[in-house]
């Protein structure tokens, strides 16, 4: 599929996520014509030392969203159906339909992985398997349940989940609830506005950022809004990292906290979705991801050309 994309002009890639994994930096990647009409998808598996690429898997259907296990457990979800790929194995597609408006995952490290959507829905994908998690997101009426745009499982029995409005929930692998008040379940007191990410850090800090709204931090049972962000700024990413807190917002600006405030880093790269595993961190935008060791930044280019799945490039800040 991608060897006929690639003699198509105007093509290019357009990143889902990039995990880095071990030694290794798995990346899922729609392809996108002229038009930006999506044409494609696949995902491929990059050494860090050498920067080669291994093709994993190819699909005309759009990538929606990939996790990646410590162990190289590979899940990625399709339009209409979930790829599992066991490690030195050929990837397995489902045959059993995904329910429908889910569009975000989180793995919780164990071959289980979370997926959450519209109407308040969170489901547990196991074993080729879908089992609904008992949601309670506030409403009166669960048929006017909130969105869940994201959900973060921070260890196989705690997990969390924001959305629509504000909503903010907590639970384990089995429910979630409010996590601060059953009566008032909105992390945004004032203008309840949309919740776009959800981070637990290793001290049980959790970070919280929204469209066009305040960056939040909820500990022991307190929230802190952050200042320093650009008026009308979304946070779409937060990671630790090097012993660093790092927020990704609106123009792929990023800024590391220190207490309450957020402070803008110059000549580094933020995205939509940032992962890190320790020693490296990824940050994907657009065609692009940017990775940083601790030490120095490296671009590369993911390109839907099965002889050159991965171009290095010069930075370009």
């Amino acid at each position: 599929m991608l060897a006929k994309l690639a003699k198509k002009k105007g093509v290019e890639s357009y990143v889902v996520t990039a995990l880095p994994v071990g030694d290794r930096l798995y990346v899922g990647f729609n392809v996108v014509d002229g038009d930006e009409d999506f044409v494609g998808s696949a995902a491929i598996s990059v050494d860090l030392a050498t920067l080669s690429a291994t093709l994993v898997y190819e699909s005309t259907e759009t990538m929606i969203d990939y996790v990646v296990d410590p162990d190289g457990w590979q899940c990625m979800l399709m339009h209409g159906r979930v790829v599992e790929v066991e490690p030195g194995s050929k990837p397995v597609e489902t045959t059993k339909k995904v329910p429908d408006g889910l569009y975000r995952m989180s793995s919780l490290r164990d071959r289980r992985v979370a997926i959450c959507g519209d109407s308040g829905k969170v489901v547990l994908y196991a074993k080729r398997k879908f089992a609904p998690l008992k949601v309670d997101t506030g409403a009166e009426d669960p048929a006017y349940a909130e969105d869940l745009v994201s959900v973060h499982f921070a260890a196989p029995n705690r997990s969390y989940a924001v959305g629509s409005y504000g909503v903010f929930l907590k639970g384990d692998a089995k429910q979630l609830a409010p996590a601060w008040s059953k009566k008032n379940p909105f992390a945004v007191k004032t203008g309840r506005v949309r919740v776009l990410s959800v981070y637990e850090t290793k001290s049980g800090a959790v970070l919280l950022g929204s469209d066009e709204g305040p960056a939040l931090v909820f500990d022991k049972g307190k929230f802190t809004k952050l200042a320093g962000l650009p008026k009308e700024a979304s946070v779409y990413a937060m990671v630790e990292h090097g012993g660093k807190e790092y927020w990704s917002t609106t123009d792929n600006l990023l800024f590391v906290r220190t207490g309450t405030k957020l402070k803008k880093q110059r000549g580094l790269a933020g995205g939509y979705r940032m992962e890190s595993n320790g020693k490296v961190m990824a940050s994907s935008c657009g065609s692009f991801v940017y990775l940083h060791d601790g030490a120095a930044w490296t671009r590369l280019r993911i390109n839907p050309n099965p002889k050159k799945l991965v171009e290095r490039l010069k930075l370009d800040f």
